[in-house]
């Protein structure tokens, strides 16, 4: 992006406003999800469009540690989809777990 941003809105995401990178990612995300037919994008879709995005300090530091970016793309892709259910029965147990509500283990990720 190059130019003046004078007077342009900034995208907000959950109320907060997002730079324009964040901005960029997140409507990246937003394509990934649609094309790999997600209703709405998910953790691996930022995670594409981090990498699409290819700047980001995410980036530099998966470069450091020598990730292959291409390989993690492929990766990601390639992961099975967990039911987005079943996603939600993890996050909303695991965050019972974390609050001290109920006293059990964290579940096992699906």
């Amino acid at each position: 992006m190059s130019g003046s941003t004078e007077g342009m809105q900034r995208p907000e995401w959950s109320g907060k406003k997002l730079t324009p990178r964040a901005g960029v990612v997140s409507e990246i995300a937003e394509i990934e999800a649609e094309r790999l037919g997600a209703p709405a994008p998910e953790a691996e879709h930022h995670l594409l469009a981090l990498l699409t995005e290819g700047r980001s300090l995410a980036v530099a530091v998966l470069l450091d540690l020598g990730v292959d970016l291409k390989r993690l793309r492929g990766e990601v892709l390639d992961a099975p989809q967990i039911p987005p259910d079943t996603r939600d029965r993890y996050v909303r147990e695991r965050e019972l777990y974390l609050s001290g509500v109920g006293g059990r283990r964290p579940p096992a990720r699906p």
